[in-house]
């Protein structure tokens, strides 16, 4: 019973994905949404599981589905008016203004069984239901892509064509010598669309698509991708007598069907550019202020990286991030954690032994808040996989993922770190940080150092191409702080585009954890300077002494004249000269 609602569930669906497959190599369904006026078919996925919407978030179980689109298991939908004969379904286009030989020539028949008008279209036939509210409104045959309808009657001269609200609206301006098309939904725009509208020398399009807030949003989408493509366009409003519900089928009533008043009536509809530069108000409104989910080390909506030397502990301290978040602990700096959050563990490197080894090691109270990347425990993710950044954003949404730490980005794909498709990798993770308004954790190998190098890290040190830096906003890294025997570690930031660069801190690992405190300082050898520093601190202390005895006595003690004079101005001395009487120096506290 199951296989048969799926089937009929297909049947009603516009099929698409960006694979190109049905179902792609996962099982899914990728097709447009019937819940709201969807533009692009690869945000609905459909399987045996169920149903999701990555756009408008619907999402349930097949049989939710099947009742919302008015399916009894495998028999066809039942418009909530009953049932309507061939000749009803036909008198009903008649009082849209629709004439036989029009509907004719567009191959429109009534099917009484599917209680639905079915016409031709490229790869098979579509359906628009009798019932304008049966849910959905609109379905094809499988294998229907989305696709321009009206545009195979677009003949050379077509250099101005009107974009509208359906295919009954397309039919309407054909009929009255209109040139006209629309897309598959409220505002939709098919793949390749723009390309096959040049090829037939379009080089306008008059937008006039239904009153409501979806004709405008659509009206609005359309505009934007034809202007970004070179083809001119404009947004006509539809008469606000023809009410919120207004469409180009009730101006046609409203001019008594009369095709010349109709044609008239469309080609002085108010008209608007149709596209329009967003503003830094718009910016504001689409992004919001800047949310740190640490604050001012890890940012939610971006990718942070975590850098270091194979072996300094790099896994270790992002395991004790991600333990401050489910434990709703404090973050390393003592600033509290706002709340508890769920982690997704990307291991790529074959370590998950570890992870579980620390993870029990440590105690931490909630390991179930850490998640794998799937229902293998042992699974590994590379996000240069066909799907993988789907499958990313499908356990995001659904989980309610705070953090993914993806560790390391080294293992995380296959490509070369200075190729340019490593960069388009990481641009699209950070586009799913956005989205999802989340923090995205990448572990990164620092490069070598050459022996004249510092074990002070800075960004030369990052591995791989420059731009892979660049994708993320905030780099932390582990750096050896060297102390002759012994080593410790220092956490430092070494870029931060959103917040000044806070103070770095040590970091101690050990069996039992992970855990934080004052930056490690390497010791500093004494230099001839810092002696000179130190003696005049101790010769002037008390009063004033003459500059030619201080120089005297420092030279006794191996400090050169020039070194005195280099102290003097490094500690705030002042030389005093009185008329007939020897240069003195005193100390004077700085303000």
């Amino acid at each position: 019973m199951a296989d048969a609602r799926l089937a009929a569930i297909l049947s009603r669906l516009t099929p698409g994905g960006k694979s190109g497959k049905w179902p792609d190599s996962k099982g899914e369904h990728w097709a447009l949404c019937p819940f709201h006026d969807d533009r692009h078919a690869d945000n609905f996925s459909v399987s045996e599981r169920g149903y999701k919407c990555f756009a408008c978030d619907a999402k349930g179980g097949l049989s939710q589905l099947a009742e919302y689109l008015g399916i009894d298991e495998t028999k066809p939908i039942t418009p909530k008016r009953g049932r309507l004969t061939t000749d009803e379904a036909r008198a009903l286009l008649h009082d849209r203004g629709l004439r036989n030989p029009w509907l004719s020539r567009a191959g429109w028949v009534e099917d009484e069984k599917a209680q639905a008008w079915r016409y031709p279209v490229d790869g098979g036939y579509r359906y628009k239901a009798f019932d304008s509210g049966a849910r959905p409104k609109y379905w094809a045959q499988k294998g229907v892509k989305n696709q321009l309808y009206g545009l195979q009657w677009l003949n050379g001269s077509a250099e101005s064509v009107w974009w509208v609200g359906g295919e009954p609206d397309c039919l309407l301006c054909w009929q009255a010598g209109v040139q006209a098309i629309c897309g598959f939904g409220e505002g939709s725009i098919p793949d390749r669309s723009i390309e096959q509208l040049k090829a037939k020398g379009v080089g306008r399009i008059h937008i006039a698509l239904d009153s409501d807030e979806a004709g405008r949003t659509g009206a609005r989408g359309i505009a934007d991708a034809l202007f970004l493509e070179g083809i001119a366009c404009s947004i006509h409003e539809l008469p606000p007598e023809l009410g919120d519900k207004g469409d180009l089928g009730r101006l046609y009533i409203w001019h008594a069907k009369d095709d010349a008043a109709f044609v008239a009536a469309l080609r002085s509809l108010p008209a608007q550019a149709g596209f329009r530069m967003a503003t830094a108000v718009d910016l504001g409104k689409a992004v919001g202020e800047i949310e740190w989910l640490w604050q001012n080390w890890i940012p939610r909506g971006f990718l942070t990286m975590l850098a270091g030397d194979p072996g300094m502990g790099k896994s270790a301290v992002a395991l004790r991030l991600a333990q401050s978040l489910i434990e709703q602990d404090k973050w390393p700096d003592g600033s509290p954690v706002d709340e508890v959050g769920m982690v997704l563990w990307c291991d790529t490197e074959a370590s998950q032994a570890i992870l579980s080894h620390r993870i029990k090691a440590w105690n931490l109270r909630f390991p179930e808040y850490i998640l794998m990347p799937g229902n293998d425990p042992l699974q590994e993710m590379r996000i240069d996989d066909p799907g993988a950044f789907d499958q990313l954003e499908m356990m995001i949404d659904h989980e309610g993922i705070t953090l993914v730490v993806i560790d390391s980005l080294r293992g995380s794909h296959r490509m070369d770190e200075n190729s340019s498709d490593l960069v388009n990798v990481l641009s699209r993770l950070a586009g799913i940080a956005r989205n999802a308004n989340i923090a995205i954790l990448v572990v990164h190998h620092l490069r070598k150092k050459s022996v004249m190098e510092s074990s002070d890290v800075t960004m030369d040190r990052i591995r791989g191409s420059s731009a892979i830096s660049a994708m993320c906003r905030v780099i932390f890294c582990l750096e050896p702080v060297d102390f002759g025997s012994s080593k410790a570690i220092r956490m430092k930031q070494i870029k931060n585009n959103l917040a000044l660069l806070p103070e770095p801190m040590g970091v101690n690992i050990d069996e039992s954890g992970c855990s934080f405190g004052e930056s490690p300082e390497e010791p500093r050898t004494e230099t001839m300077t810092d002696r000179a520093i130190e003696f005049l601190r101790l010769e002037l202390k008390g009063s004033p002494r003459k500059a030619s005895q201080l120089i005297e006595d420092a030279e006794l003690m191996g400090i050169s004249k020039a070194t005195l004079y280099r102290a003097k101005e490094k500690i705030n001395i002042i030389a005093i000269r009185k008329h007939g009487e020897s240069v003195t120096w005193s100390f004077v506290a700085k303000e």
